[in-house]
């Protein structure tokens, strides 16, 4: 499959303009192949799910730390970036207003567009009837709108409606926490941080907590990660650790740490496989590049429509299985052929979404922020008390 996506995309990469410099670019290189492992592991789940009626974790320690240990990489990888913008603070003051406005637009267009195309599967497959009353259904949709944060309800009377994005929204609650809490966190580093953002940092990280109260609590191990990415962060700005990273005896020391961290234990979020994996990830940061893969232009536009890959791989499962076909009378070899034959269509789709929502949707920010800081400048001028 991995394979698949990587032809999908060199065939794909010349219809998108050269690489800017990057200083992360293996790490660019990383997250299509991250989203990609999601997306296997969900077939596992899957097979097991039509099998049993059970959405659980496969029994494969592989297959279920495939898509455990995509997700922590990810954490990581927020961290990085983010981390790196707090530590140049002092050189770069942060522009939270900016910062705000590109998160937002970075991660909810393309979200409202799966949460569209999950409502019409909803409605096909309880035949267009209203199976639950109205108000009700609205306020269901409105909970899955909010990045499921106050919970994901079925929807219509579809039992287990989270298969239908194989349960990824999950993660993006942990995101929205990461990013609240980062006017926090530069306070703590005794950075400059406007009282504004530190209200609606804590206001949000309050929500958060106070919906998952009554849904599933906020998971601490979920959030150990993130200083795997700090620690990446940190390490990454020290000359010798570059020439450590990049040294050729660090490739197979990152491919046994990938190994310890996905095999090890039958969940990554045990201690030394979540250390594996920070080390793995750190030597990614400092540039290796696993033999030049992750800098390929194939790499990097996987990279470019990760979010994508992320997001709508379980609604072409979905599909599939249950919709397009009954997979349940399948054998165990066509339903991994029926996997890979949804490979280039997930490729392609992804590479359109990102081209349709994702870029012009970054493209917004600027202006967004620009449009955001006028108004609320028009604001205060009239709010002002004006000489008689």
């Amino acid at each position: 499959m991995l394979l698949l996506a990587t032809l999908c995309a060199h065939g794909l990469a010349r219809w998108r303009p050269p690489d800017p410099p990057a200083a992360y670019a293996a790490i660019d290189g990383l997250r299509g192949y991250l989203a990609l492992m999601v997306f296997v592991h969900h077939g596992a789940v899957w097979w097991g799910y039509l099998h049993t009626g059970q959405w659980r974790p496969p029994p494969s320690r592989l297959m279920n730390n495939l898509g455990e240990g995509s997700v922590a990489l990810f954490f990581m990888i927020t961290a990085l970036l983010f981390g790196g913008k707090l530590l140049q603070a002092r050189q770069r003051p942060i522009d939270w207003l900016h910062l705000a406005v590109s998160r937002v637009l970075r991660l909810t267009p393309l979200y409202l567009v799966a949460m569209a195309a999950m409502f019409m599967l909803v409605a096909l497959v309880t035949g267009g009837q209203l199976q639950q009353p109205l108000p009700q259904l609205l306020v269901n949709a409105a909970r899955w709108l909010l990045f499921a944060i106050p919970g994901a309800p079925d929807l219509n009377g579809l039992p287990v409606t989270y298969v239908l994005v194989a349960g990824v929204v999950w993660s993006l609650m942990y995101e929205w926490v990461f990013y609240a809490a980062l006017p926090w966190l530069a306070l703590a580093l005794r950075l400059a941080v406007p009282l504004v953002g530190l209200i609606v940092g804590g206001l949000v990280i309050a929500f958060i907590a106070w919906c998952a109260s009554m849904t599933q609590p906020l998971q601490f191990r979920y959030l150990l990660p993130f200083l795997g990415g700090f620690g990446a962060c940190v390490l990454v700005r020290w000359p010798g650790f570059g020439r450590l990273a990049q040294h050729p005896l660090a490739t197979p020391v990152l491919l046994g740490l990938l190994a310890v961290g996905f095999l090890a234990r039958p969940s990554v979020y045990s201690p030394w496989p979540l250390l594996a994996l920070a080390g793995a990830f750190a030597l990614l940061a400092g540039g290796n590049t696993l033999f030049g893969l992750l800098h390929s232009r194939a790499a990097r536009t996987l990279g470019e429509m990760s979010y994508g890959l992320y997001l709508l791989h379980g609604l072409l499962l979905f599909t599939l299985m249950r919709v397009a076909a009954d997979a349940r009378a399948w054998s165990a070899d066509g339903f991994a052929l029926a996997q890979l034959a949804l490979v280039p269509v997930l490729v392609g789709l992804c590479f359109l979404a990102h081209l349709l929502v994702e870029r012009p949707a970054m493209r917004r920010v600027r202006a967004t922020t620009r449009w955001l800081r006028d108004a609320r400048a028009r604001s205060a001028s009239f709010s002002s008390p004006r000489p008689r």
